[in-house]
């Protein structure tokens, strides 16, 4: 019966066919449809989530990038008060040498002998160079470490951005035409 051309089917035939591929086509459009907005749902997922990890990478950059500051100026602060605080030592030392020259003067000119009681010790002097000398290599190493980290996050950051914007693939009119206008493609 189907074998026949359409003008030897009766027209209840006719009009059952024509349901049949409304309904087919509908159903395909519809199916067509569905598939597009779940795509499209999992596109911007997938771009909410690239958007929210750049976003925590970049802020993680911003806090090692504070980090870097803060410190280098602490360094510098600290470096700066140890060599106050070094010359600060170095001239109280002249001034107590040149008290006990002072001292051993008047007691030689009372006739007095005696050794005298204030003594600075080479060793304490030593381990305060070699602490003032551990806080500034430590300081150095943390500054080393903290520049390293903060490279590493520009980079990560950099590569994040270029990964998450897509490249276009052509002329975004012509291609949005082409699409609701099958048969004007252009050549």
């Amino acid at each position: 019966m189907l074998r026949k051309s359409p003008d030897q089917l009766t027209p209840e035939t006719q009009a059952y066919l024509t349901s049949l591929t409304v309904k087919a086509t509908h159903s395909t459009a519809k199916s067509l449809h569905s598939s597009v907005t779940k795509l499209e749902k999992a596109q911007n997922a997938l771009t909410e989530a690239q958007g929210a990890r750049l976003q925590l990478h970049s802020k993680w950059r911003n806090f090692v990038t504070e980090a870097v500051d803060r410190w280098t100026q602490s360094t510098e602060d600290f470096k700066k008060d140890d060599q106050i605080l070094e010359a600060q030592i170095q001239a109280a030392k002249e001034a107590l040498a040149a008290i006990k020259d002072q001292y051993a003067q008047t007691q030689t000119q009372l006739g007095m002998t005696g050794a005298i009681s204030i003594e600075i010790s080479d060793e304490e002097e030593t381990k305060m160079d070699a602490a003032s000398m551990k806080i500034s290599d430590g300081l150095q190493q943390m500054m080393g470490s903290l520049n390293n980290l903060k490279q590493t996050a520009d980079q990560m950051v950099e590569e994040q951005q270029k990964a998450t914007k897509r490249p276009r693939l052509g002329d975004a009119a012509s291609e949005e035409q082409s699409f609701m206008e099958p048969d004007k493609v252009k050549p």
